[in-house]
């Protein structure tokens, strides 16, 4: 998700459409709480077992992850940055490259079983880069039990 979805996402818990939501810009609006609820590690995994001196930019799909992650990205892989494939949304990066081959990089928590049957391999030797998550909610919600039970159902997840 992009910082669009954050901004539309704060939108509706200022408007109170929306009791609570995860967002990935953390987005200090008037009347609402942010708080970090836990953090995804982005890794980068490869269709077969590779090194990072062994990607090249034809192989690897760039997916941008917000601009935290695109500045670290750029600087500690910038023999990536020329990327043939690049894709703004995520959560199409595990479809693509199961079908397709090559690296990625994704969350770890995603990908898990995939590493674990050896459909994808982690490559080992790849900066793993940290991507926080954050909940918002109003400073006075409509449904303050509601907001309190996701609250802890984020706090189990994030362990």
């Amino acid at each position: 998700m992009s910082a669009f979805y954050s901004s539309e996402i704060v939108a509706q818990v200022a408007a109170g459409t929306l009791d609570i939501g995860l967002i990935f810009v953390a987005d200090a609006t008037a009347g609402l709480i942010v708080e970090q609820a836990f953090a995804d590690d982005l890794i980068m995994v490869a269709s077969k077992p590779l090194l990072t001196h062994q990607i090249t930019a034809e192989d690897y799909l760039y997916i941008d992850w917000g601009w935290g992650y695109n500045a670290a990205h750029s600087e500690r892989l910038p023999h990536l940055q020329s990327s043939l494939q690049t894709c703004g949304l995520g959560e199409a990066g595990l479809p693509w490259l199961l079908a397709n081959g090559g690296c990625a990089y994704l969350p770890k928590r995603t990908v898990q079983s995939y590493l674990q049957s050896r459909r994808l391999y982690q490559v080992t030797d790849a900066p793993v880069f940290e991507r926080p998550v954050f909940a918002t909610y109003a400073r006075e919600p409509h449904n303050p039990q509601l907001v309190r039970q996701a609250s802890d159902a984020l706090k189990i997840f994030s362990r």
